[in-house]
């Protein structure tokens, strides 16, 4: 892999880390803001030197790459669309249901005395 180039399409075209489905989009704010490579790096969990490539790709590729980043941006500001809302309101509803079904149960438990026996269903 060392001859293979840091930056290179994802499944989807997107330029991005070799390895990793991290795209240039990704990297761009925290590039813009001036944050550091060190900082791109310890933020994404990439070496130092494929922070340094994204960011010297997203420079030498800015004119090409805004016109989906500012896509991006849009879609963001925008937020979700009603029905992804609704589907995400009943998954933490259900979310917190299970969870307080555990600390239920758990609870059982420690007042028996088992709390290392399993939970029962």
């Amino acid at each position: 892999m060392p001859d293979e180039p840091i930056i290179r399409p994802n499944f989807s075209g997107a330029p991005s880390i070799r390895g990793t489905r991290l795209s240039v989009y990704s990297i761009m704010d925290f590039h813009f803001a001036g944050d550091p490579p060190e900082e791109i790096a310890d933020a994404f969990r990439i070496t130092l030197d494929e922070a340094r490539a994204a960011m010297t790709y997203i420079d030498e590729h800015k004119e090409e790459l805004m016109p989906r980043y500012q896509e991006i941006l849009d879609r963001n500001r925008r937020g979700n669309p009603p029905h992804i809302e609704a589907m995400l309101r009943q998954s933490h509803e259900k979310f917190v249901r299970l969870q307080a079904e555990f600390a239920r149960k758990k609870a059982v438990a420690a007042q028996v005395g088992a709390t290392d026996a399993p939970i029962a269903r």
